[in-house]
């Protein structure tokens, strides 16, 4: 019931804000998702399908996450691909079926051991141009506001993944409706509250 209390009274402030009109933009400048502005058009257009690796239908990434909202895309290829155009559809207007704001970060080696991970999210929110505190970010991540893309896992050092892989089990712990998408091709170093995707041969 509190969850439900804070999704009535925060997203209707925040929709409205020039915030979120700030952060389409944002996306559908392109610099963000592809690096050029010409290649949206395209990125929106591939036909990209995904499976579980035990098994099953083939879908959309969007149908992937009504599925298992936690889930890992472990095949190179058209995994960053996937998570930059579900940021575009969003930013075009679609619904994400299980939160409200799509996050794609960029996990990094932490600057100290201090540092918390918290901190580094807050720090990225505030980029994007969102002004909250730690503590609406932890509401946020409460209520299920944001769905975060984790990107760059395989290029952080074995500690580091260690490091990331107990922060992110604890984040999906503390926040049962806290969606999530990791991109790797090293199942075995993420934690186990992740399903396993892989992408089906797709064709122009």
């Amino acid at each position: 019931m509190a969850l439900a209390t804070f999704r009535l009274n925060f997203l209707p402030r925040l929709r409205d804000g020039r915030q979120i009109r700030r952060y389409r933009h944002h996306l559908l400048e392109g610099e963000s998702l592809v690096g050029s502005q010409p290649l949206l058009p395209h990125l929106q257009r591939l036909p990209l399908q995904f499976q579980q690796v035990e098994g099953g239908p083939s879908m959309t990434l969007r149908d992937a996450l009504r599925e298992t909202p936690r889930l890992a895309l472990i095949e190179p290829g058209s995994r960053s691909l996937a998570m930059r155009q579900l940021c575009l559809q969003w930013a075009r207007g679609a619904q994400l079926p299980t939160a409200y704001l799509p996050l794609l970060y960029q996990v990094q080696q932490p600057l100290s051991r201090l540092t918390q991970p918290l901190h580094l999210l807050h720090q990225e929110i505030e980029k994007l141009g969102f002004a909250m505190t730690e503590l609406a970010v932890k509401r946020g991540l409460a209520a299920g506001l944001w769905l975060l893309l984790i990107e760059g896992w395989d290029q952080l050092n074995q500690s580091d993944q260690q490091r990331w892989s107990h922060w992110v089990s604890s984040w999906l712990e503390r926040y049962p409706a806290l969606s999530m998408m990791l991109s790797t091709s090293k199942p075995q170093t993420i934690p186990h509250q992740f399903a396993l995707w892989h992408s089906v041969q797709w064709r122009f």
